[in-house]
Order: C-alpha cells, then structure tokens, then sequence
C-alpha cells in the first residue's frame, strides 16, 4: 500500500510539473509567411498586412464569411438612396491610447485617404467618393460621385486618431497604430 502511494504520488508530481504556469499577461502569437510591410491599413498592400492591421485597427465594417458586410465600428450603416450612406458609430468606443473614437476620427482617416499628400496606394480605388462629412459625435456620412452598393465592405478602412492621419505620421503608424481593435502592437 505504502509502494502504491509513493507510486501515486510520483505521478502526481510528474503530472503537476508538465502543465504550463500561467501567464500574467495574454499573448497572440501568429506565424506569418513574411512580415507585414506596414501595420498602417491606409498604406498597406499585402494580404498579411492587411489582415494584421485589421485587428489592431479595424473600420466601420468587417465581411463576415459569408462576405456580407457587418457593423463593426459602426453601430448600424443604411444607404439613404443610391449614392449615399449613413453610419452611426457604436457609443462608448475608445483607441488603444484611451482617446475617444468619433465621427470626426472616421472622416480624417478618410479624407487622408483621398489626399494626394498621404500617398495611400488605395486611393484610386475610392474615386467613385465624392466626400465624406461628420455630423455630430457618431454620425458619417459618405456621399458618393456615383451608385455603389459594395461600399459597405469598403467602409471595412481602419480608422484612426484625426491627430495621426497626417503624412508626418505615417512612419510611426508603421510600426505601432493606434486603433480601436482588441489588440495592441506592443513591440515590432
């Protein structure tokens, strides 16, 4: 009995020594075929990047698998006729740095977009845009030059801080993005 106890216990011991201790902080760790070039989602080209950035910087909307484009952001989005559509963006949403995320963030990052200055390789693709405008805190507006009922998975663009869409911002945007996403680039 003794022999069978010591036995026990020896497994038991062996058992408790190969779990994993937990960690004090959570961690993603993703193996990707190569480094993204940007984690800016503005200036990004690659699939990897584009990815990545999406989860530190997500937009208005998200294509879900079905590839119907959903609320991410945005609380809900209607088209109001053929060449305009309203997003109401969700209350209470902040940037990794603890900023408030508002209407006037989701036109700068747009408007940086579409500014030559910016150097966004996207920009081409929006030029059925015609302007984006704020009203108040959480409402978008997108007016656009002609009918386009696939903008809402265009309006997937990260957003960003209106404090950092400007070009000279774009190097540090690189490397470390501040979004609105569930996760936060810590170190590159």
């Amino acid at each position: 009995m003794i022999r069978l106890l010591a036995l026990l216990l020896a497994a038991l011991a062996c058992l408790s020594a190969c779990t994993k201790a937990e960690r004090a902080e959570d961690r993603l760790v993703v193996a990707i075929e190569a480094p993204p070039e940007t984690l800016d989602r503005r200036m990004a080209l690659s699939a990897s990047a584009m990815r990545v950035a999406q989860l530190i910087t997500p937009g208005l909307t998200r294509v879900d698998a079905t590839g119907k484009a959903i609320p991410d952001l945005a609380e809900s989005f209607t088209a109001e006729d053929d060449r305009t559509w309203r997003f109401t963006v969700r209350e209470g949403l902040v940037f990794s740095d603890g900023t408030r995320l508002t209407a006037a963030d989701v036109v700068a990052t747009w408007r940086s977009v579409l500014d030559p200055a910016t150097g966004s390789p996207h920009r081409g693709g929006y030029a059925y845009l015609d302007r984006v405008e704020a009203e108040g805190d959480r409402t978008v507006v997108f007016h656009l030059k002609a009918p386009f009922g696939a903008f809402p998975v265009d309006a997937s663009l990260a957003i960003l801080p209106e404090r950092l869409v400007a070009p000279e911002h774009r190097e540090a945007l690189r490397s470390a993005p501040i979004g609105a996403g569930p996760y936060v680039v810590q170190k590159w």
